[in-house]
């Protein structure tokens, strides 16, 4: 992923080492959109400020654009949750102690 990629997100690295993506565009939605379609509509939004950008190698140009007027997004993309086979779950059977009934006396 890089600049010219189809969602045109800057791979970055932030502080703590999570790897994510960074855009600009001219209008947030765009830039969701591309988050979007990076992340399989599953992501988490990130402050820029959360860049390592002595980790993130070519994002130069991405901050000389933040400091402009443009809109800037940097997100990590999230696992999608594990699929579950429902088909595949056992439930083992629970056994139940018969009750003591009082006889009448």
């Amino acid at each position: 992923m890089g600049l010219g990629s189809p969602s045109d997100g800057y791979n970055v690295t932030f502080i703590e080492g999570t790897q994510g993506y960074a855009y600009w565009c001219r209008a947030s939605q765009t830039c969701i959109s591309r988050a979007t379609a990076a992340c399989n509509n599953n992501f988490t939004v990130r402050d820029i400020s959360e860049i390592d950008p002595a980790q993130s190698t070519d994002t130069r140009d991405f901050f000389q654009k933040a400091a402009s007027d443009l809109e800037t997004f940097a997100v990590t993309c999230d696992a999608p949750a594990p699929e579950v086979d429902i088909e595949a779950i056992t439930v083992a059977p629970i056994e139940v102690a018969p009750l003591d009934t009082p006889t009448p006396g």
